[in-house]
């Protein structure tokens, strides 16, 4: 039958997926059915959420059919039908599920129609019904478009029929000239209406029985596939020209939307997918479409496959009977292979949790003993390991001896047949522990335990619930006891272990535990008795147990060793010593008919008496005579004498002593005894934390309450600083460094035991070996190791020559030298050290006394015995004055005059000058000379007839003046001393001179003209 596809459904169940790998997924379920003697089938009809299978079963004289209805997680019910047979006596019945989770039964040759509800139960039934129904769908109001035949005068008539629920007929339509040949398909449509194709095209009535349009273009339309309210796919073959087309529809209208044509190709299998495309098998590969029309693409190595898909965008293929998974991105998510030596895959169809239900055929041709037809389920993506199985057989019990048969199943199907169907593998498991070579789908258990099975399918594990096998007194119950040998008169408790049930004695006594005195060697035995399956179970009889009796005992108790009293929060221990009987021995000691203890060498730490009783291996008995223990006291604690100083100095101690008057003692440092210091005083020469510990005639002891701490002292000498070494005829400087002790301090620097400073540092002055000595406060001393100073020879005075002698000139200077060789030099100017004058060279520039001090490799000094005084002769700087038409230089002899810086013949104090220019004069003395004198410009006043071309005003002023004149010319301003003031080089018909600042006087005006004119103007200035 044409698979039926609810689009309303797949729609609802198109979301998107991840395309990641997938592990490949287990048998969930499982469910087997038999074709009968003579064969049969199984056909798959899906409905919302729900699966039917309709197994035909044919046998010889009859035929019977079942319905079976699936849920995602297995069987709902199986409903057996009486179906008559045509030929060969098969069952001839279609099946249509309808909206409400029921299903439709047409018996064709019964003429009965069968409606079951979601249980499977018979809702209703309409008996000698004579229309031949061909194909069937569901309405949306949970009734059916049924499809068939019937005979007006013998003719058959083609029609279309609605049936309501409850099976009466809601309308008729006669669509025999619409499908002179047999209808392909119906489908529901999503507007509740119809569409029909057949060899003549297709056409669609709505839910009142209106045809609604008919496409008669389209031939021979094979199989309609509704996606969603508006698309439908459809895929014709025709058979004349070879060629087949793959078509979306408009429900709507019956409009073709996009045809695609294969031209050559038979199309094996037609679905939908939920992104609203199509994927088939041809006899070249695998199409996928989208819904605009356009291939996705094409994978030929899966050709002439049968398939199926899901809502959550999936495909499944049936290849060389294995089934593959893709993703709409043509990937393969995972490819699980069947066994088809056994079972060839026929069908399969999408569960509602996006698994996979699955159809296999029994291969007759190679295996024909399993079931028919196996109905199994693929788990779904989201619990690909899902797997529900069982082992047969349940908790049993039996009595000394028995076996349990287990053996497993899924379903209603042995794992038998689930091995042969694909590849499992199979573990049984006692009390969690796996069973070597228990590796088959079936064990048989002999042993008391838990079994569970573990069952594997390509990377799946499923367990099996626990079954119990309980094999009762298999054994014989064990007799043990403390001994097997006593002392006559001694009770002996005898017990077992490893019985289940009731223990019965060889002495008639009841129970795990009985206790005998036998007063002779005597043996026993015992075993199990309980109820197994309302019968009495009895165990095999024990081993003998024998008790050997002792007629007499030489146990005794020689001596018991220890002191018989104990100090305060102390203890004192007994020691016995045994003589006869057999080990091992048992103590027991007594107070006040207490036990107080079980030890061999007991602790007394309580006044009181004591008895000791004593058992031996067998059971022999002694007791000792009374022992009497006492608590003694503790001395006094003693005190420890303070002593006059706890710092100890190195090398010395420090006396401590008691006054306690006690039997012995025991010096304590640091919480650890001193060996062999057991006097009353003791010599402390060790820092640590002291106490002293006393005991008496009893031993008892106590400790002094306080401790005497002694710490040592600290005194050192840190270092001893300053030069080792002194240079012949000087002395050297040490100083130390205390540090710790108590101060003050007492110092003593000694040299061959004799005294030489008593200070922290000492002046040495000869050489030789020194020692310094600190003695602190309470007289710890501190000695440094011997210093040794050595004495360094020093250089010969060295003598100075000068190359100019002991005067020198200003500006001019005398080089200094010595001939003597040194590592380094000093040059010292009136007793003071020039910078950086450190060579075997000066150049003195200055007057002053000069020494030097030369340094050896000793870095011993000396310094030069004649110091030599260098004098600096100073010519004051000459002045110039005017008299007249005379020149007076300020020095009265050695003068020199320059007019214009040329060199006059005249060294004369006073000169007479003929001409107005600049006069300057320089004066000699011994070899110098001294700065020349500023320029000085001769005043010669002009005639003021010859200058009457030239006015200066006003004149006296006291803050401009102003020059005019007929002829260019430049001005140069000067006073009395013949001193420049101010000058303008520009020659110029008017100039202005700014005078402010200057003193009240007189000052002259010097004029130049282009042609070399000189005149002077006196200029008066009063401020």
């Amino acid at each position: 039958m044409t698979k039926i596809v609810y689009a309303t459904f797949l729609l609802l169940l198109s979301y998107y997926y991840s395309y990641a790998q997938e592990q490949t997924p287990a048998i969930e379920w499982v469910e087997p059915y038999n074709g009968g003697t003579k064969g049969g089938s199984i056909t798959l009809s899906p409905g919302p959420n729900t699966l039917f299978a309709l197994i035909k079963d044919q046998n010889t004289n009859s035929g019977s059919a079942s319905i079976s209805k699936f849920h995602a997680d297995g069987l709902v019910k199986n409903q057996y039908i009486t179906v008559e047979g045509g030929s060969g006596n098969v069952p001839y019945m279609l099946q249509c599920p309808s909206q409400d989770g029921g299903v439709l039964a047409y018996l064709t040759s019964s003429h009965v129609f069968k409606k079951y509800d979601a249980s499977l139960n018979l809702s209703w039934e309409l008996t000698d019904i004579y229309f031949y129904v061909q194909t069937a769908t569901a309405t949306l109001a949970n009734g059916f478009y049924l499809q068939g035949y019937s005979f007006t005068n013998n003719k058959p008539v083609t029609e279309l029929k609605r049936m309501r629920n409850d099976g009466t007929i809601e309308w008729s339509v006669d669509i025999s000239g619409f499908s002179s040949s047999t209808v392909n398909d119906i489908q529901t449509s999503s507007d509740d209406g119809v569409i029909i194709a057949s060899a003549s095209g297709i056409r669609k009535y709505n839910a009142l029985g209106n045809l609604i349009w008919s496409n008669t273009d389209i031939l021979g339309a094979s199989q309609l596939i509704i996606t969603d309210p508006s698309i439908m796919y459809t895929y014709t073959n025709s058979s004349n020209s070879g060629n087949r087309s793959i078509i979306q529809l408009n429900t709507s209208t019956g409009n073709a939307n996009w045809t695609r044509l294969l031209i050559g190709e038979n199309i094996n299998d037609f679905e939908r997918t939920s992104d609203n495309g199509c994927v088939f098998s041809t006899n070249t590969g695998l199409y996928k479409y989208n819904s605009a029309g356009g291939l996705q693409w094409k994978n030929t190595n899966y050709s002439s496959a049968k398939i199926t898909t899901t809502g959550d965008g999936k495909i499944f293929i049936i290849k060389n009977n294995a089934i593959i998974k893709l993703n709409f991105s043509n990937e393969q998510l995972w490819s699980k292979s069947f066994n088809s030596n056994y079972y060839v895959i026929q069908d399969i169809n999408g569960a509602s949790d996006f698994g996979l239900y699955v159809t296999a055929v029994k291969n007759g041709i190679y295996y024909n003993t399993g079931p028919s037809f196996l109905l199994f389920k693929l788990a779904s993506p989201d619990t690909p390991c899902k797997t529900n199985f069982d082992i047969t057989g349940e908790n049993a019990t039996f009595c000394r001896n028995g076996s349990l048969s287990l053996s497993s199943k899924m379903g209603n199907v042995s794992m038998e047949y689930m091995a042969y169907l694909t590849n499992l593998s199979f573990q049984w498991y006692k009390n969690n522990a796996p069973i070597q070579f228990a590796t088959n789908y079936y064990y048989t258990a002999f042993q008391t335990g838990n079994y569970t099975l573990k069952v594997r399918q390509q990377g799946c594990e499923a367990t099996s619930r626990q079954v119990e096998l309980n094999i009762v007194n298999s054994s014989a119950p064990i007799i043990e006891a403390d001994t097997r040998q006593i002392c006559a008169g001694t009770p002996l408790s005898l017990r077992t272990r490893g019985c289940e049930g009731t223990v019965v004695w060889s002495t008639g006594a009841r129970g795990e535990q009985i206790d005998v005195t036998p007063q002779v060697t005597t043996t026993y035995n015992a075993w199990c008795e309980t109820t197994v399956n309302n019968e009495l179970c009895q165990s095999y009889t024990s081993n003998y147990f024998t008790v050997s009796v002792r007629a007499f005992s030489n146990l005794k108790i020689s001596d018991i060793a220890g002191k018989r009293e104990f100090c305060p929060n102390d203890s004192t221990e007994l020691k016995p010593t045994l003589t006869g009987g057999i080990p091992p021995f048992s103590y027991t000691w007594i107070k006040n008919s207490s036990i107080v203890s079980k030890k061999v060498n007991p602790l007394i730490g309580e006044e009181g008496d004591y008895i000791l009783h004593v058992f031996d291996n067998v059971g022999c008995y002694n007791h000792s005579d009374i022992i009497h223990i006492k608590k003694a006291d503790n001395p006094v604690p003693p005190v420890i004498n303070p002593p006059t100083n706890t710092i100890l100095c190195l090398d010395g101690h420090i006396t401590l002593s008691t006054n306690n008057q006690e039997s012995g003692y025991q010096w304590i440092i640091n919480s650890h005894e001193i060996k062999d210091e057991v006097n009353p005083s003791y010599n402390v020469t060790v820092p640590g934390s002291y106490l002293l510990k006393v005991k008496n005639a009893s031993g008892c002891s106590s400790i002094s309450n306080d401790a005497v701490v002694i710490t040592p002292s600290d005194l050192s000498i840190k270092d001893v600083v300053g030069r080792k070494e002194l240079c012949k005829g000087s002395s050297t400087q040490l100083e130390a460094t205390i540090l710790g002790g108590v101060e003050p301090y007492n110092y003593v620097w000694t040299k061959n035991d004799t005294i030489q400073s008593q200070n922290n540092n000492a002046i040495i002055k000869q050489k030789g070996e020194y020692i310094f000595t600190v003695i602190d406060k309470v007289g710890c001393k501190r000695s440094s190791q011997p210093i040794l100073i050595k004495e360094l020879s020093i250089p010969i005075a060295p003598v100075i020559s000068s190359s100019l002698g002991t005067h020198i000139c200003v500006d001019s200077k005398s080089i200094l030298t010595t001939d003597s060789k040194a590592v380094s030099y000093q040059w010292y100017l009136n007793d003071a050290a020039i910078e950086g004058a450190s060579n075997q060279f000066y150049t003195a520039a200055s007057s002053g006394k000069y020494a030097l001090k030369v340094t050896n490799e000793n870095n011993c000094s000396n310094i030069s015995e004649n110091a030599i005084t260098i004098s600096q002769i100073i010519i004051p700087q000459p002045t110039i004055k005017q008299s007249n038409d005379s020149l007076i230089s300020s020095a009265s002899a050695g003068n020199k005059w320059y007019f214009n810086t040329t060199e006059l013949p005249l060294t004369s104090q006073k000169i007479k000058f003929t001409e107005v220019g600049n006069y300057q004069v320089k004066v000699f003395e011994k070899g110098c000379e001294s700065i020349i004198s500023a320029n000085f410009i001769p005043i010669i006043l002009a005639n003021e007839e010859m200058s009457i071309h030239i006015q200066l005003y006003p004149n006296p002023t006291s803050d401009k003046v102003f020059i005019k004149s007929s002829k260019a010319f430049s001005y140069q301003l000067v006073d009395v001393m013949g001193r420049s003031l101010k000058q303008s080089t520009d020659k110029s018909f008017s100039h202005t001179i700014d005078i402010k600042g200057f003193t009240s006087g007189n000052y002259f005006v010097i004029l130049q003209e282009e042609n070399g004119s000189n005149f002077v103007r006196k200029l008066s200035v009063n401020q």
